[in-house]
């Protein structure tokens, strides 16, 4: 680090320091790295700032997020920021819709199928009756290759934010100086353009790596005691497609054929679609809000 960087990141953290332990809210989610996938902090109470307006997180001992009434039995969901549902506390309409009153969420921004099904396999969660498997197709699409490493956009244990957790401004600090020294590319605004670009640019692998990690979720989730029985995947179709597009409906009809015949009936399954809309959309232009309205249908027959 040269001298003018590292003078800047002391006089921030000094500055920090100096109206820390406020009663104030963390300006991102706060997330790290805890034995090969992502997590939320444990056993946890904290507010993060989200487009100007403080949303509450409350956490497990496994740091699953807990929405709804405490009093009902919680369900719970594994997946990545799509799922954890960053502009409210409160039970989203998708989960209300699956007649969800209590969530239990085992979610994270950059936490991708990989990293949740790792947590499954460690058995790093509170054991539930029923389990949600969200695969938000938008941004895990390109998750599912041997390049995404987590490691690379998160440079923090999660004991680290722990121990931050009740020095909200002071943890702030010290997220925003790893994302300055991590990140290539900006954390929101529409990229739908380039998003497609990319996902055009090697469709066939992208369509592979879907069929792949199903070959292997199948086989892992069974041996947990995963089954069709108290499971389910939603399948969040990209936001930077449109189904009313003509331009869009080959690389759609692609996506969900390799969903279905990677799933091939082994669990059941629903494919998810929100409008990217004023009022559906959150602040970063990249995720629905917890209002969204969505679209819910079955599979499409496999074809092969």
């Amino acid at each position: 680090m040269n001298f003018k960087k590292y003078f800047a990141s002391l006089t921030l953290t000094l500055a920090v320091l100096a109206s820390s332990h406020a009663s104030t809210c963390v300006g991102s989610i706060p997330y790290g790295l805890h034995e090969g996938f992502l997590s939320l902090p444990r056993t946890s109470k904290f507010c993060v700032y989200e487009a100007g307006e403080a949303i509450f997180y409350e956490t497990d001992e496994f740091g699953g997020r807990l929405l709804g009434h405490p009093s009902t039995t919680p369900v719970n969901i594994f997946g990545e920021s799509q799922a954890l549902v960053i502009d409210s506390d409160r039970v989203p309409l998708i989960y209300e819709l699956f007649g969800i009153k209590r969530a239990r969420i085992y979610a994270t921004p950059n936490s991708g199928p990989y990293e949740w099904l790792t947590r499954i396999v460690k058995r790093q969660y509170s054991p539930s009756e029923q389990t949600l498997l969200v695969i938000n197709l938008g941004f895990d699409i390109f998750r599912l290759n041997s390049s995404w490493k987590p490691k690379d956009l998160v440079d923090i244990e999660i004991s680290d934010i722990e121990g931050l957790i009740n020095w909200p401004r002071l943890l702030t600090a010290r997220l925003t100086l790893s994302q300055l020294k991590l990140r290539r590319s900006t954390l929101a605004g529409d990229d739908r353009i380039a998003k497609k670009a990319l996902f055009q640019s090697n469709r066939d692998r992208y369509l592979g790596d879907i069929q792949r990690w199903f070959d292997l979720a199948k086989g892992t989730l069974a041996n947990r005691a995963i089954n069709p029985q108290n499971a389910v995947f939603l399948i969040v179709l990209p936001y930077w497609l449109d189904s009313n597009s003509a331009d869009d409906a080959q690389a759609l009809e692609d996506l969900k054929n390799a969903v279905t015949c990677g799933i091939n009936e082994q669990l059941p399954a629903k494919l998810i679609s929100f409008k990217y809309a004023p009022g559906f959309v959150t602040a970063d232009a990249r995720h629905f809000t917890h209002s969204a309205v969505p679209k819910i249908v079955d599979l499409p027959p496999c074809k092969r």
